[in-house]
C-alpha cells in the first residue's frame, strides 16, 4: 500500500489550481478519444455529461492507502465536469480510491465515490468525483503495469472473457 491521502491543511488558491488540473485532464481525455460530440440535449443536472466508454481501472484505499494490489477495471459510461460514472465488476468498500486511465501514458486521479448503485449481472454504477490529478512518481511506477492494460495496443484479450451461453 501506498500513502496518498494525508492530512492536509486547505488553501483555497490551492484547492482551486487542483480543480482545474481535473478539469483540463477530464477535457484531454474526452477530446482525444472522440470527436466533438453534442452534449445530451435535455441534461438538467448541474454538471454538463459527455458519453464516453473508455477502459478504467479504479484501486481502492484503505485508511488513507491505496491498495496497488487490488485493481478493478471497468468502463465509463460518462464524464461530467468535475468526475466520472464508472461501471465496475466489484463494489469499492471505502468510497476513496484512484482512478487510472491510459493516454500516451497514465492519467491518475484522486477519487471521491459519491453514488454506488447496482446495475445488474453483479457489476456497480459508481458516480466518482476526481478530486485531483495525481503526479506522483512513486505512484505511476506502482500503477504502471495494472494501467497498461488499459492501452489497446498492450491489452491482455485472453485473460478477460465471458462463457459462452449455451441453449438450452
Amino acid at each position: 500500500m501506498l500513502s496518498l491521502f494525508g492530512k492536509k491543511k486547505h488553501d483555497a488558491f490551492e484547492d482551486r489550481q487542483k480543480q482545474q488540473k481535473v478539469w483540463r485532464s477530464i477535457r484531454r481525455i474526452i477530446d482525444s478519444h472522440s470527436s466533438r460530440d453534442v452534449l445530451e440535449s435535455d441534461n438538467r443536472r448541474v454538471h454538463n455529461r459527455f458519453r464516453r466508454y473508455l477502459p478504467v481501472a479504479f484501486f481502492p484505499s484503505h485508511q488513507d492507502e491505496v491498495e496497488v494490489t487490488h485493481c478493478v477495471y471497468g468502463i465509463t459510461k460518462d464524464f461530467s465536469d468535475n468526475g466520472v460514472s464508472l461501471i465496475l465488476k466489484s463494489d469499492v468498500p471505502d468510497g476513496i480510491g484512484v482512478c487510472g486511465f491510459w493516454l500516451d501514458e497514465p492519467v491518475i486521479f484522486s477519487a471521491v465515490v459519491r453514488r454506488e448503485v447496482p446495475f445488474g449481472g453483479d457489476m456497480f454504477e459508481l458516480g466518482i468525483e476526481l478530486t485531483e490529478v495525481i503526479d506522483s512518481r512513486d505512484l505511476h511506477i506502482l500503477l504502471h503495469d495494472a494501467l497498461l492494460r488499459l492501452n489497446p495496443h498492450h491489452a491482455s484479450t485472453h485473460t478477460t472473457h465471458c462463457e459462452p451461453v449455451t441453449a438450452r
